[in-house]
This record gives structure tokens, C-alpha cells and sequence, in this order.
């Protein structure tokens, strides 16, 4: 405490009481006028920060390249190394939390949000989700005429099951497909930043009190499992992943105002690492080495997240986010950059397209499993078919338009 400050505190007749919270907790008048400078200086009244995030596309196409793999030892049914665990565990912190929190922002930087426009959208992720399906179900049968006489029962069984659960499935399609109807819903009321901000925090705390209860009536029990959760065909929790969407716009229209985006995301990071060590350390000690637990935790939250899973994974997707912007990666133009930007752009292009080789190898190994090696090697193919796929769809609506 420095000489002025003492003199005014032995002025004030609340001297005892200052005197006490500025000893206890640090915080002396300069440190936080300097804090409120810093602040103006990070922000601005008006909106500045308009342009592509680039941070947010490399994020998203790295992410791509490990949905590549997990989804290799998933679509095959196949066994799980640690190295799958390990990759899973970290990959997940952001998954599919990241590509709906970078949904719910980019509307804020979208020039078409129009409640129509959003409705639309809406329904056409719920259109892709269902044609997605069908495209699973048939990469299913492709092999099956060539290796059905070849099947054991057991193996049968599992097609038939395997055939059920993805003509229904719903995952990050539909989740994104409900989501746009509701951001349309919210737009068409003119909802303020605060309403975003307050159904966030509702859903992430009651998003997983309703998970697996749908009520046993048919019809309607069937389409709330689809927004609560609990059936084997419902990858993610509607309900508890709204929260991501909805801070996302929170963030969004916060994002708008920085005009010093180094110093901001400097004034994030200690707050991020905070909350992962929070996250890392509870998960630690709880569970002392159970890592079958652990695992099976992490798993469980991912899909239906509660408020300490929201909180832990927008901290991770911040901080890496952070990372990628301070260390300028987005000004990098080598060719990986530019393969994770289009995997970023491209992004639900692949997401579609990349579980097809999956299915279809597995059918021709008769609906087994396979070992993680080769689960290695099927993640590179479907890669490059992928890869080939989405560029000469790309080649084909370019000579489309030229035409």
C-alpha cells in the first residue's frame, strides 16, 4: 500500500474496514483502476471483431482428424487400446461441444440469421441427419449379399441390430438441426443477450436431471428420448447441449467487441487453466486410478453433460483456441493449415462421408471387430477416400457453375 493510499484510509471513517480488504485480499484502488484500463483497452462500445476466427477453423479441423480416428475403433466395433482411451479422453473435452459452441457463435457473425433463415437451416440439418442414415444403412448391406452365407448366427444378430440402431440414429445433425430451430424461435422474440446467457446456465443444470426418463407412452416417449437421451441410437443429449449453442452466442456478441484479441484471450487463459485443473484434479481424486471409471465418466458427461462438464470443456475449447491465436497459426499458410481450414469449411461434408468406409470394411469382415493396428490403417483410408469424395464434389459444382 503505498503513501496516498494510506493517508485516505486513515481519513475515511471506514478505515479499519479497508484497511482489512485490502490486506486480506490483495486489491488496492491502483490495481484495480489498472484493471478497469486494461479492460477498455481489450473492449470496445462498439462492434469491432467482425472478421473469419480463423482460431476456431484450425481447432475444428483438428478435431476432424481425431473424429477420424475414434470413429475407426467405434464404427467397427472394434477393441479399444490405450491409445484410443487416451485420445478419446482428450479429444471429447472439446468434440462435439466445440463444433455447437463455434455454431452458436458464428450465427453472431452470420450476415443471415433471420428467424426464417435459421428455421430453414434447422430443417435441413434434420433432413441430412436422416439421409445420413440411410447412407450408413446401405454402406451396411453393400458387403452383406457377399458374406451372408459365411455368417454365424451371433453375427446375424449383431447386423440386424447394427441395422436398427443407424436408421434411427441421430447425432450431431440432429442436435444441430433442433438447435437452429430454436435460435430461430429466439430471434423471432428478439431475445437479449441476457435470455441466452440465463437458458445457458438452465440447461446445462437441468439438461442431465431428464436424462433417460421419457415417459413410456409410444410416439411421445420415442421423440423426447430423441431431445433427453438414453437410447442407444441418441449420441448426444439435446436438452443438456443447448447450454454450448446458447453461451456460444453469449460469447459471440462478447467476441464482436474485442479489438485487442492478444490481450484478451491473455486475460482468459489463467481462468481456462483454473477450471481444466478444477476439472482434471476432481476427476483424479475421485476416482484414485480407476481409469476404467474415469473413462466411463468422461464418456457418460460427454454425452450429456452437466455444468461442470460444460464449464471444463468450453475452458478446454478457449484455451486452445487462445494457443492457436497467440502463436499466430492462422497466419501460417502451409499446406496443413490450409488441409484443416478446408476440413473446418468442408466440415459436415466429412463428417457425413467418413464412417461410410467403416461400415462398408466391416461388412466385409463379416461384422467383426478388428485390432487396433488395422482400426490405424482405416483410419488413413478413410481419410484419403474422404478426402477424394469431398474434392470431387467440390470439382463437379464448380464445373456446374461454370456451365
Amino acid at each position: 500500500m503505498n503513501q496516498w493510499e494510506s493517508q485516505e484510509v486513515r481519513q475515511s471513517n471506514t478505515a479499519p474496514l479497508c484497511k482489512w480488504y485490502m490486506e486480506h485480499l490483495g486489491v488496492t484502488l491502483i490495481e484495480i483502476f489498472a484493471m478497469k484500463e486494461t479492460i477498455n483497452q481489450i473492449f470496445d462500445t462498439k462492434e469491432v471483431n467482425t472478421g473469419r476466427q480463423k482460431e476456431y477453423d484450425i481447432l475444428r479441423g483438428i478435431l476432424m482428424v481425431f473424429i477420424f480416428f475414434i470413429h475407426a475403433y467405434q464404427a467397427t466395433l472394434s477393441e479399444r487400446d490405450g491409445l484410443y482411451h487416451l485420445i478419446y479422453c482428450l479429444a471429447t473435452m472439446t468434440g462435439a461441444a466445440l463444433f455447437i459452441f463455434v455454431m452458436g457463435f458464428g450465427t453472431t457473425y452470420s450476415k443471415r440469421k433471420e428467424p426464417g433463415v435459421l428455421a430453414k437451416s434447422g430443417l435441413r440439418m434434420l433432413l441430412y441427419q436422416y439421409a445420413n442414415n440411410i447412407a450408413y444403412v446401405a454402406a451396411l448391406l453393400i458387403p452383406y449379399p457377399f458374406v451372408c452365407a459365411h455368417l454365424s448366427e451371433a453375427e446375424h444378430d449383431l447386423f440386424r441390430i447394427m441395422l436398427k440402431l443407424y436408421i434411427q440414429y441421430v447425432n450431431i445433425f440432429f442436435l444441430a438441426g433442433v438447435i437452429y430451430l430454436v435460435f430461430a424461435l429466439l430471434q423471432k422474440i428478439r431475445a437479449g443477450t441476457a435470455v441466452y446467457l440465463a437458458l445457458g446456465i438452465l440447461t446445462a443444470l437441468v439438461g442431465t436431471l431428464f436424462y433417460g426418463k421419457a415417459p413410456d407412452i409410444p410416439v411421445v416417449g420415442y421423440l423426447l428420448t430423441l431431445l433427453i437421451g438414453g437410447a442407444r441410437h441418441v449420441s448426444f443429449t439435446v436438452l443438456a447441449f443447448l447450454s454450448y449453442a446458447l453461451l456460444g452466442v453469449v460469447y459471440g456478441r462478447l467476441l464482436r467487441h474485442v479489438r485487442d484479441k492478444a490481450q484478451f484471450y491473455k486475460l482468459l487463459l489463467p481462468i481456462c487453466i483454473a477450471v481444466m485443473a478444477a476439472w482434471w484434479a476432481y476427476l483424479l481424486i475421485r476416482f484414485a486410478g480407476n481409469w476404467t471409471e474415469l473413462f466411463s465418466y468422461i464418456s457418460q458427461t460427454y454425452v450429456s453433460p452437466g455444468p461442470f462438464r460444460v464449464a471444463a470443456s468450453i475452458a478446454h475449447i478457449l484455451f486452445l483456441a487462445a494457443l492457436l491465436y497467440l502463436f499466430r497459426c492462422g497466419e501460417q499458410k502451409g499446406r496443413v493449415v490450409k488441409q484443416l481450414l478446408f476440413y473446418s469449411t468442408n466440415i459436415s461434408q466429412y463428417y457425413a462421408i467418413h464412417p461410410l468406409p467403416y461400415f462398408i470394411i466391416l461388412g466385409v469382415h463379416n461384422y467383426e471387430g478388428f485390432q487396433p493396428w488395422q482400426c490405424w490403417l482405416m483410419t488413413l483410408l478413410s481419410m484419403v477416400v474422404t478426402e477424394a469424395a469431398v474434392r470431387i464434389y467440390h470439382l463437379l459444382l464448380k464445373r456446374k457453375s461454370a456451365a
